[in-house]
């Protein structure tokens, strides 16, 4: 049988070791939790960023004749640095900007971003039956993008704006009735 004495010089003298603090538990979960929001943050700034992109897409491509945008984005790809179908998603993105700004903090990365508008991608008009009645937020997303609407569409569209301007004022002045009872 070894002796404590001979145990403790074979082994080594152990130290006593001091027990992690609560502090050094929550240190690492802190961190992961600020880089965390770094990167929330970071996502949120490239959303943005793209939404601008889908912006300046849009507006050029209203000013362009048909055919002219797709040839204007080849001729470009070197510098722009994508393609059609990354431009494709920036007018998309643009088209949700409300629906993706309303939900920024469930947005990690860009796919999750490509994911929740996914459902909501812009239809073109040869995707729905001509005896079918669209939507009018996918015929205003169309005219958003400057798709050429046909005469239906349009006053289904005017009917829906004004519909959707006079339901926005009334939410002004109920908001506003609140502000008066505070």
């Amino acid at each position: 049988m070894i002796s404590e004495k001979k145990k403790s010089h074979l082994l080594g003298k152990r130290k006593e070791e001091p027990e992690e603090s609560l502090s050094q538990i929550i240190d690492p979960v802190q961190e992961i939790n600020r880089l965390q929001n770094n990167i929330r943050n970071r996502v949120g700034l490239v959303i943005k960023d793209i939404i601008q992109i889908g912006e300046t897409l849009i507006n050029l491509k209203k000013t362009l004749k048909h055919g002219q945008f797709t040839e204007w984005l080849k001729s470009n790809k070197e510098v722009l640095g994508f393609e059609e179908r990354t431009a494709q998603r920036y007018m998309s993105v643009y088209n949700n900007r409300f629906k993706l700004e309303s939900k920024l903090n469930e947005i990690n990365d860009l796919s999750s971003a490509y994911k929740l508008i996914s459902s909501h991608e812009i239809e073109k008009p040869n995707s729905s039956k001509s005896n079918d009645v669209r939507d009018p937020r996918d015929i205003y997303r169309d005219h958003r993008t400057g798709i050429r609407l046909k005469p239906r569409e349009r006053e289904i569209l005017k009917d829906w704006l004004v519909n959707e301007a006079n339901s926005l004022k009334n939410k002004a002045k109920n908001l506003l009735k609140e502000v008066e009872n505070l």
